[in-house]
């Protein structure tokens, strides 16, 4: 799950926050820091919840948020 986040959203522009519910359900956030801006979904897994959020963000708008491409930055290891 994490590695669909780096590859996928840049960290210096979105936050993206993944939470386990008492009803069994997870909660995916993602929020953009430069306006504020939030994208939720909740799903049975953890996995839907995160790719629904960052789709449900970059049809938004979002900055920092490009599903198309291997990488929205720089690589940090080159």
């Amino acid at each position: 799950m994490g590695k669909l986040v780096r590859l996928k959203a840049d960290p210096k522009k979105i936050r993206v926050s993944v939470c386990h519910t008492e009803h069994d359900t997870w909660w995916v956030t993602v929020k953009q820091l430069s306006t504020g801006w939030l994208a939720s979904v909740e799903s049975v897994s953890p996995i839907v919840a995160l790719k629904k959020a960052l789709r449900r963000a970059c049809n938004a708008g979002f900055d920092g948020i490009d599903l198309d491409m291997d990488w929205t930055y720089p690589h940090p290891q080159k």
